[in-house]
């Protein structure tokens, strides 16, 4: 009866969303083609509302002027999710910044933005040298305790990753606090993958650290897994949650990398003979080439397929790397959603095929001991269509290859 309830469920609030202004389609943010041209941000709570916005620009299109200056022009606009049509704050400004050989730069901006809602940010970037016009909307939550936190490298610049790699020194800052000292919980790397969509999962995080340390600002870490931060004598308020990669991160490149990622569409016997292979990366490559029934199909599947766990691990990396997560699961199998609604709580993409016409997956934004979390709303109405998906792949089809 279960999964008759939440299919219903999808059903009725895709057609609600779809009748919603508040329904933009959100999926080009998962799209291969636009990600290295996507304006990235970066919120920081200050005090009495304030909120300070930074904005990691792409420059690769922007033409320097005679002052071999970028001459930028910036607008923002901000709406609250239910009231799409009236802006709550917009602005326009300019910034004039030297022109270098960087394919980033950081702009920034403070705002007054009420920290117990959900909004929707659309910035605007012109270049006035050029013609070139960049925009990005994005839905926030500004009740995340993730936005009281900034990461900064030793010159005080935002990292906009969701990961630091191993060794990097960085800095930590508490909404403006002068906060020296951090309690630090550690996690060795977090192996629990995500189950197929039609399984129930509980075991998402583990239940206790694998040791803990204090720490001064600025900080290093040493040691690949998960860290939680809280500033020191302030146990009680949600840490700062960071995962520490290897340097090849969002690239998997070992071996026993590349044989683990491929558990999503492998038989257990099979599985187990290619993590356990004395020759592991030769067994990796009889694998594609068994599947892919060519050399050239071969290759093919095996550049889109870990391509899609690279570009994983760039979108879904929280507590544990991205390919591990419940979207990095659906994004890998069947590639970039047609279509993504995003509303409180709640994230569904829809994939559309003229085979098997439309497919719906719901994610819920859940509290864990590693702050909010987007999890699958599991069913198993879909046992048989994902089957099909993974025999695409063992077939060397690959699914959905938009």
């Amino acid at each position: 009866m279960k999964q008759y309830i939440i299919i219903t469920i999808l059903l009725f609030l895709t057609s609600c969303f779809n009748n919603r202004k508040t329904a933009n389609n959100f999926a080009y943010q998962y799209q291969n083609r636009t990600m290295n041209q996507q304006i990235e941000y970066k919120l920081y709570t200050l005090a009495n509302d304030s909120t300070l916005v930074y904005l990691q620009i792409p420059t690769q299109d922007f033409l320097p002027n005679a002052n071999n200056q970028w001459h930028l022009m910036l607008n923002y606009q901000w709406y609250e999710l239910d009231k799409p049509k009236t802006p709550i704050g917009t602005a326009t400004t300019q910034f004039k910044v030297a022109h270098s050989n960087t394919t980033k730069i950081t702009l920034q901006y403070t705002c007054k933005l009420p920290l117990n809602n959900n909004y929707r940010l659309h910035v605007f970037v012109q270049d006035q040298n050029g013609t070139k016009l960049l925009r990005n909307k994005w839905v926030i939550n500004a009740t995340e305790s993730k936005h009281n936190y900034l990461l900064t490298d030793l010159n005080n610049k935002p990292l906009f990753d969701k990961y630091v790699k191993e060794n990097t020194i960085f800095r930590l800052q508490y909404q403006q606090q002068n906060t020296t000292q951090w309690q630090v919980l550690y996690y060795k790397p977090i192996k629990n993958l995500a189950l197929p969509p039609f399984m129930e999962q509980s075991n998402h995080y583990p239940n206790t650290p694998d040791s803990s340390f204090i720490t001064n600002n600025p900080v290093a870490l040493y040691q690949t897994g998960t860290y939680l931060f809280t500033p020191i004598h302030q146990a009680n308020i949600p840490p700062f949650v960071l995962v520490c990669t290897d340097d090849n991160f969002p690239k998997l490149t070992s071996a026993a990398d590349l044989a683990t990622v491929t558990r999503y569409i492998t038989k257990n016997e099979e599985y187990n003979q290619l993590i356990n292979s004395p020759n592991i990366k030769l067994a990796i490559d009889d694998f594609w080439l068994k599947h892919a029934g060519s050399t050239d199909r071969g290759k093919l599947l095996i550049k889109e397929y870990y391509g899609r766990v690279q570009r994983a691990n760039q979108l879904f990396t929280t507590y544990k790397e991205g390919w591990k997560t419940d979207q990095g699961l659906i994004y890998i199998i069947y590639g970039e959603p047609n279509a993504v609604w995003i509303d409180k709580g709640t994230e569904i993409w829809q994939y559309t095929s003229s085979a098997r016409g439309n497919l719906f997956f719901s994610f819920a934004l859940k509290n864990t001991p590693f702050d909010k979390q987007y999890f699958l709303e599991r069913s198993a109405t879909y046992d048989v269509n994902w089957h099909d998906a993974v025999f695409e792949w063992r077939k060397g089809i690959i699914a959905n290859n938009n």
